[in-house]
């Protein structure tokens, strides 16, 4: 299993096709979507 967690302010579908020739050579590949990782939501916990 690969948990991929992408960078700051990025989606993970920019990374589809990394993600999917995981999945193609047999793993199992968990990327989630931070929604709260947005720059407003930081400026708002300050």
């Amino acid at each position: 299993m690969i948990v991929f967690a992408h960078g700051y302010d990025v989606s993970p579908d920019i990374y589809s096709a990394l993600l999917n020739s995981w999945v193609r050579a047999g793993f199992v590949v968990v990327a989630p979507f931070f929604p709260d990782e947005k720059a407003s939501a930081v400026i708002a916990q300050h």
